[in-house]
């Protein structure tokens, strides 16, 4: 028996009910930028550790313009974040363009997840314009010319 298999990026959602990729999609980026600030919690620990270590080992106070790179480490973070959260926004107006997705179902359904950190999911969910949403639900009425 063969098994399909998806062609892409293996964290691309399937074409499947538009609702679910919906819900994926919120998923994975919840997950991705928790990931990431795990990531950025353990660099900045372990940068200002070192530097502190090799200032007192080495007696120069020299060692802790390692703690400069907190700046970049902090900035890289904030600009795979915003991108991850841009990603997520543009295919969730997607889908609600393309594929029909009822922005008040998807939200009550994402909203009821329990195991999603509330504050994050609702700052994920501000991020989607309301002009955009009332634009994609009001059906068009021009006859054309």
């Amino acid at each position: 028996m063969q098994q399909k298999m998806r062609a892409g990026k293996p964290n691309q959602p399937t074409s499947g009910p538009v609702l679910l990729d919906a819900i994926d999609i919120t998923v994975r980026a919840i997950e991705d930028r928790a990931r990431l600030y795990r990531n950025l919690v353990v660099a900045v620990s372990a940068v200002s550790v070192l530097s502190i270590i090799l200032a007192v080992v080495f007696r120069q106070w020299l060692a802790l313009t390692g703690l400069v790179l907190l700046v970049p480490l902090t900035g890289g973070f904030l600009f795979f974040d915003s991108r991850l959260v841009r990603r997520r926004r543009a295919g969730i107006v997607e889908m609600m363009g393309l594929r029909g997705l009822d922005s008040a179902t998807f939200l009550k359904t994402i909203s009821g997840f329990r195991h999603l950190p509330p504050s994050a999911l609702k700052a994920m969910l501000v991020t989607i314009p309301p002009s955009i949403v009332r634009l994609l639900e009001t059906p068009c009425t021009s006859s054309g010319f």
